[in-house]
Protein backbone atom coordinates (compact mmCIF):
# COMPACT_ATOMS: atom_id res chain seq x y z
CA UNK A 1 0.00 0.00 0.00
CA UNK A 2 1.34 3.36 -1.11
CA UNK A 3 1.60 6.09 1.51
CA UNK A 4 -0.83 8.23 -0.52
CA UNK A 5 -3.42 4.62 0.04
CA UNK A 6 -2.20 5.08 3.80
CA UNK A 7 -3.17 8.66 4.33
CA UNK A 8 -6.95 8.26 2.16
CA UNK A 9 -7.41 4.79 4.27
CA UNK A 10 -6.67 7.25 7.67
CA UNK A 11 -9.06 9.84 6.87
CA UNK A 12 -11.85 7.87 5.41
CA UNK A 13 -11.37 5.94 8.92
CA UNK A 14 -11.88 9.27 10.88
CA UNK A 15 -14.56 10.55 9.09
CA UNK A 16 -18.09 9.80 10.78
CA UNK A 17 -20.95 8.74 8.96
CA UNK A 18 -23.65 10.84 8.92
CA UNK A 19 -27.52 9.24 8.32
CA UNK A 20 -29.52 12.52 6.17
CA UNK A 21 -32.91 13.23 6.98
CA UNK A 22 -35.28 11.72 4.30
CA UNK A 23 -36.79 14.92 3.81
CA UNK A 24 -34.30 16.85 3.06
CA UNK A 25 -32.94 13.77 0.67
CA UNK A 26 -36.86 14.49 -0.94
CA UNK A 27 -37.32 18.02 -0.85
CA UNK A 28 -33.24 18.33 -2.81
CA UNK A 29 -34.58 15.69 -4.89
CA UNK A 30 -37.91 17.49 -5.64
CA UNK A 31 -36.01 20.66 -6.18
CA UNK A 32 -33.64 20.22 -8.41
CA UNK A 33 -32.40 23.38 -8.21
CA UNK A 34 -30.01 24.47 -11.51
CA UNK A 35 -27.39 26.29 -8.98
CA UNK A 36 -26.92 23.26 -6.86
CA UNK A 37 -26.88 20.87 -9.82
CA UNK A 38 -24.24 23.05 -11.00
CA UNK A 39 -22.40 23.21 -8.05
CA UNK A 40 -22.36 19.53 -7.88
CA UNK A 41 -21.26 18.95 -11.14
CA UNK A 42 -18.63 21.48 -10.21
CA UNK A 43 -17.47 19.12 -7.16
CA UNK A 44 -17.28 16.22 -9.27
CA UNK A 45 -15.24 17.64 -11.61
CA UNK A 46 -12.98 19.11 -9.01
CA UNK A 47 -12.64 15.19 -7.27
CA UNK A 48 -11.73 14.24 -10.99
CA UNK A 49 -8.87 16.43 -11.33
CA UNK A 50 -7.74 15.90 -7.84
CA UNK A 51 -7.76 11.98 -8.60
CA UNK A 52 -6.01 12.48 -12.14
CA UNK A 53 -3.31 14.57 -9.89
CA UNK A 54 -3.18 11.78 -7.35
CA UNK A 55 -2.40 9.18 -9.86
CA UNK A 56 0.26 10.94 -11.91
CA UNK A 57 1.61 11.90 -8.28
CA UNK A 58 1.92 8.12 -7.60
CA UNK A 59 3.32 7.10 -10.91
CA UNK A 60 6.26 9.58 -10.47
CA UNK A 61 6.72 8.74 -7.23
CA UNK A 62 10.17 7.52 -6.31
CA UNK A 63 11.84 5.83 -3.18
CA UNK A 64 14.33 8.17 -1.56
CA UNK A 65 17.54 7.04 -1.93
CA UNK A 66 19.48 6.15 1.64
CA UNK A 67 22.04 8.83 2.90
CA UNK A 68 24.96 6.61 2.73
CA UNK A 69 24.49 6.70 -1.41
CA UNK A 70 23.45 10.17 -1.66
CA UNK A 71 26.58 11.23 0.62
CA UNK A 72 29.00 9.27 -1.18
CA UNK A 73 27.85 10.48 -4.39
CA UNK A 74 28.19 13.78 -3.11
CA UNK A 75 31.82 13.51 -2.10
CA UNK A 76 32.48 12.19 -5.40
CA UNK A 77 31.18 15.57 -6.90
CA UNK A 78 33.22 17.16 -4.90
CA UNK A 79 36.30 15.54 -5.64
CA UNK A 80 35.23 16.48 -9.16
CA UNK A 81 34.86 19.80 -8.24
CA UNK A 82 37.95 20.22 -7.03
CA UNK A 83 40.17 18.27 -9.60
CA UNK A 84 38.33 21.10 -12.11
CA UNK A 85 39.44 23.83 -10.17
CA UNK A 86 43.00 23.14 -9.46
CA UNK A 87 43.15 22.40 -12.99
CA UNK A 88 41.95 26.30 -13.69
CA UNK A 89 44.47 27.31 -11.04
CA UNK A 90 47.40 25.69 -13.12
CA UNK A 91 46.08 27.17 -16.08
CA UNK A 92 45.89 30.75 -14.47
CA UNK A 93 49.04 30.32 -13.32
CA UNK A 94 50.54 29.34 -16.67
CA UNK A 95 49.20 32.57 -18.21
CA UNK A 96 50.35 34.73 -15.12
CA UNK A 97 53.83 32.85 -16.37
CA UNK A 98 53.57 33.53 -19.89
CA UNK A 99 52.69 37.48 -19.57
CA UNK A 100 55.26 37.90 -16.55
CA UNK A 101 52.55 38.63 -13.82
CA UNK A 102 50.87 37.57 -11.07
CA UNK A 103 47.62 35.01 -10.65
CA UNK A 104 46.06 37.50 -9.21
CA UNK A 105 46.20 39.92 -11.57
CA UNK A 106 45.04 36.94 -14.16
CA UNK A 107 42.00 36.38 -11.73
CA UNK A 108 41.02 40.44 -12.51
CA UNK A 109 41.76 40.21 -15.98
CA UNK A 110 39.12 37.12 -16.64
CA UNK A 111 36.96 38.89 -13.96
CA UNK A 112 36.63 36.22 -11.35
CA UNK A 113 36.42 36.52 -7.52
CA UNK A 114 39.33 35.55 -5.63
CA UNK A 115 37.27 34.01 -3.48
CA UNK A 116 36.27 31.53 -6.25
Amino acid sequence: MTKSEDELKNVEESLVPVTPDPKVIQQKSVKNDPIELADLDNQKRIIDELTKELHQLERNYQEPIPIEDYMKEHIKLLHQYNEIKDIGQMLLGLCAEREGTTTKDMYTKFNLDMSD
